[in-house]
């Protein structure tokens, strides 16, 4: 801590006697008490550390020596070139820096000085000119003297907050790596290949709301004439829920093992792959209840019937190649909640042109509503559905292309409310021909069972 000095900055040793500054300090004697300290210019440039013991400092550039080292009694008995040379001496620039780096206040005298009293040479230096009454000077000395404790106290506190802030922003670009590491983990649980399957197009949108998401979903070829179709979505969002999600993912089961079958194994339907799930989800429930939303179907690639269950999650649409959308309404409760409970199975028949949507409940909130009567906007609202409409035009790429800069030219898109995941998959219109003559070349050729495609590039946002 600082004690109580003045420190007297001169070009050379003494001040003069009878000088202003004298004056001012015999005044300023009865407001404060200090320990008045005298050094050369060239001695604090030299030694910074004894600013660093003051708590005020009177920088003195007049007639208190002249260079020679001989004292002179009267300011005109000072050579003009020598007044000169200390007054506009390039030092003066360099105190008020390492003044002004450790926040003291200083008072600035020198000769000619065209500044009044109290004005500012710079942010560190107030004016006292040689001339200038000493009872005044006295007055501005005192107010600077006993701000500086505040100024001290002030700066002492800057000091930690900025140490603080360091510490914060290390570990703020610490948990951002950590956080990228897990996107980055995230992203490669879910398919980075579609099946492609003759006859159908698939098609996924995939965008967390942060750096990782509570959404998953998951697209598979389960045998040669069954493909699997599953979408998960944990409750919450961030880090809490994309645990959830990879939890979830290991714990889907869609084949059971049976000896007595030539394959040595059974598909489940969606509602045992269902009723599996919530059963290790319940098992999984401590104090603090975890559960999710999920939706499982099996499409039939060969008849295009599609069996399908859902727990507590929204609708799935079929958009039919009529123009009509219809609703998938199979019920089932959420996951993880009731240890007992049951899923219904839906089956549809899709025919060519038709697609398959399923999505997360994220969008309810993705798009602007129209503003009510009294200008207000809901949050949740239905114009997804539309949006949704609108999937059934065009490639089944162009379409998520157009529903993918529809989002982002929504308000707030760079900082969506939550996570957006959508699957797609299409029927062709030709599909018949095409499967006749994947077969043909199958028969020619046996092809292996898994051929795959890329996933649709940019579908999974970079984080």
């Amino acid at each position: 801590m600082r004690s109580n000095q003045l420190l007297l900055i001169v070009p050379v040793h003494q001040p003069k006697a009878g000088s202003l500054v004298e004056a001012a300090l015999f005044a300023a004697t009865k407001q404060f008490e200090s320990e008045l300290a005298i050094a050369s210019i060239e001695d604090v440039l030299t030694e910074e550390s004894r600013l660093d013991a003051a708590r005020m400092v009177w920088i003195v550039l007049d007639y208190e020596a002249d260079p020679s080292g001989d004292s002179c009694d009267t300011q005109s008995d000072i050579p003009s070139d020598a007044k000169r040379a200390i007054a506009g001496s390039g030092y003066l620039s360099d105190l008020a820096y390492l003044c002004e780096e450790r926040h003291l206040p200083a008072l600035l005298s020198r000769p000619d000085e065209t500044g009044k009293l109290g004005h500012s040479f710079s942010s560190a230096l107030t004016i006292a000119p040689p001339e200038s009454d000493p009872q005044a000077v006295a007055a501005v000395a005192t107010a600077m003297w006993q701000q500086s404790a505040t100024i001290r106290t002030i700066k002492g506190e800057m000091e930690v907050h900025q140490r603080h802030q360091q510490g914060l922003c290390l570990q703020i670009d610490h948990l951002d790596k950590e956080m990228r590491l897990a996107a980055k983990l995230q992203s490669e649980m879910v398919p980075q290949n579609l099946p492609d399957l003759p006859g159908f197009d698939l098609e996924a949108f995939y965008r967390p709301a942060s750096y990782v998401s509570g959404d998953i979903y998951d697209v598979l070829r389960l045998d040669d004439d069954h493909l699997g179709i599953f979408i998960a979505d944990a409750t919450g969002h961030g880090v809490a829920a994309a645990m959830m999600t990879v939890y979830i993912k290991r714990s889907l089961q869609t084949r059971k093992i049976d000896p007595t079958l030539e394959r040595g194994f059974r598909l489940l339907d969606p509602s045992e792959t269902l009723v599996q799930l919530n059963h290790d989800m319940v098992r999984l429930q401590t104090s603090n209840v975890r559960f999710c939303t999920a939706a499982y179907g099996i499409l039939n690639t060969k008849t295009r019937q599609l069996q399908i269950a859902r727990a507590g999650h929204p609708f799935p649409f079929i958009l039919r190649n009529t123009g009509v959308k219809e609703t998938i309404e199979c019920e089932g409760p959420l996951l993880g909640v009731f240890p007992e409970a049951e899923f219904d199975i839906g089956s549809y028949q899709l025919e060519p042109g038709d697609r398959l949507l399923i999505y997360s409940d994220g969008f309810e909130v993705a798009f602007d509503d129209e503003a009510d009567d009294d200008g207000h906007k809901r949050m949740a609202n239905e114009r997804y559905t539309e949006e949704f409409r609108d999937l059934a035009h065009g490639t089944l790429a162009d379409a998520v292309g157009r529903l993918t800069s529809k989002l982002n030219t929504q308000s707030g898109s760079l900082h969506q409310r939550d996570d957006l995941t959508v699957l797609l998959v299409g029927v062709r219109r030709d599909i018949d021909e095409v499967q006749r003559q994947a077969q043909s070349d199958q028969n020619a050729t046996p092809a292996p069972l898994s051929r795959q495609k890329p996933r649709r590039e940019g579908s999974v946002p970079a984080v």
